[in-house]
């Protein structure tokens, strides 16, 4: 039972190994800061807000959360002319959720990603019935 456990053991660091060395698919980008100076390019196209969250939060070293969290799978489209900086994509990012009804809110030390209480929503009947 001794010789089983060591296996399995092998097993499971071989496994989480294989895990941590995968390449990450193609809609990712790898989780780095922007460096004080450095551009980014931004061009998402038709992909979940929670991919370009993530490249967000990571670039300009904010955190994010979606309330609701269902917010996440909405798909969107964040493009920049020209590559910006850390604020810029920020900026950028704020002007694409404006574009879809959504708004980034500071609170604390999170952004928090919502939905536009001045917008009515598609859910909401605006009619009264």
């Amino acid at each position: 039972s001794r010789v089983r456990a060591r296996a399995e053991l092998a097993l499971l660091v071989c496994g989480v190994s294989v895990l941590l060395s995968a390449p990450a698919s193609a809609g990712e980008r790898p989780c780095k800061p922007v460096e004080r100076g450095q551009r980014v390019s931004v061009d998402f196209r038709s992909v979940s807000l929670e991919t370009v969250g993530r490249y967000v939060s990571c670039a300009a070293e904010i955190g994010l959360l979606y309330s609701p969290a269902a917010l996440r799978t909405r798909v969107i489209t964040v493009v920049a002319p020209n590559p910006v900086d850390a604020q810029g994509l920020i900026r950028v990012f704020e002007a694409a959720l404006r574009g879809h009804s959504l708004f980034l809110e500071k609170r604390g030390a999170y952004y928090v990603v919502r939905e536009d209480p001045q917008v009515p929503s598609k859910s909401r009947s605006t009619s009264g019935r």
